[in-house]
């Protein structure tokens, strides 16, 4: 975990009585107090999967359903996941995709990576819900298991060079432009293709590659998260629908981003009650399971949190 500006510097503008009590809150739990950071984060978890009905609210898993899923531990909720509008009768509408926000915070749809057989879904998923951006927070293929044998975490489902073109379905993805602004992250302008209508849609495509799986970023890669962050509050006002981020899962990096944007985004709008992770994780664990998938993960919201108020009160 980061080291947080918790103790202001000198010459510091006081920052608001709420970041104050917040970094109070962060200095107590890192210090291991009442069992820390892992002891929260297991109340959160508890407040969502104790419910008695939350195991009734899961997606059933048919074979139509099991084949769509990544990990088969990594399910929906059938009343929050995504369903994609046009499909043929007696196709299955599902997608590995949930869609999530705390209270009036940032509507935003959180997947697993495509697979092969997923990935025109996936499109299908963006076309039809005008999704102007998308945040990848994972690599195409990762370490896996204590020998370090890598394992595909995303199939390749967009075109990764410079006017590069791929064809999924009845979509086709070109890489207009690719920009590497800050250290871990890639950013790709890509127009999609609907080739039944030839409708055009361009795509924000923002790729951190240095993010590993069920772990935290490196301090030095957080001018990119913020602007990732950004970006996805942007989408609230682009007259779009919403942003999409996902890692492999769609659980654990995912989730610590979206529940980043919310808890910032509740700041911003003065919602100060709210801005708390124990509330927003526990929200977005009961509208997608398993979101933030760690307690150094939960630890990091809190980390990140703080660093980007106290620089806002600077």
């Amino acid at each position: 975990m980061m080291g947080s500006k918790a103790s202001s510097s000198e010459g510091r503008r006081a920052a608001p009585k709420e970041v104050a009590d917040l970094a109070a809150k962060f200095n107590k739990l890192a210090s291991g107090a009442n069992g820390g950071f892992a002891a929260e984060y297991d109340v959160a978890r508890s407040l969502v999967e104790s419910n008695p009905d939350y195991a009734k609210r899961i997606t059933r898993q048919t074979t139509d359903v099991s084949r769509r899923n990544r990990y088969g531990n990594v399910v929906t909720l059938e009343d929050t996941r995504v369903k994609l509008l046009h499909v043929q009768p007696g196709e299955s509408d599902y997608i590995n995709a949930s869609l999530v926000r705390h209270l009036d915070g940032p509507e935003t749809i959180v997947a697993q990576a495509p697979m092969s057989h997923t990935t025109q879904h996936f499109w299908q998923m963006c076309w039809e819900r005008d999704v102007p951006l998308i945040v990848m927070l994972t690599n195409f293929d990762e370490p896996h298991g204590g020998l370090g044998a890598m394992r595909e975490k995303s199939y390749r489902y967009f075109s990764i060079q410079k006017s590069e073109s791929k064809s999924f379905g009845e979509f086709t993805v070109i890489c207009e432009d690719k920009s590497s602004s800050f250290e871990g992250w890639d950013e790709r302008k890509l127009v999609i293709i609907h080739e039944p209508t030839k409708q055009r849609k361009q795509v924000l495509h923002v790729h951190c590659t240095d993010w590993p799986d069920f772990g935290t970023l490196k301090e030095s890669q957080l001018s990119g998260l913020h602007r990732g962050l950004h970006l996805v509050e942007h989408t609230r006002t682009a007259g779009r629908g919403p942003a999409i981020v996902h890692c492999s899962a769609g659980i654990g990096r995912s989730g610590t981003f979206v529940a980043l944007e919310n808890l910032v985004y509740q700041a911003k709008v003065g919602n100060w009650t709210e801005v708390d992770p124990l509330k927003v994780v526990a929200s977005l664990r009961n509208q997608r399971p398993g979101m933030v998938q760690t307690a150094s993960q939960y630890a990091m919201i809190y980390d990140v949190l703080l660093r980007m108020l106290q620089d806002a009160a600077c």
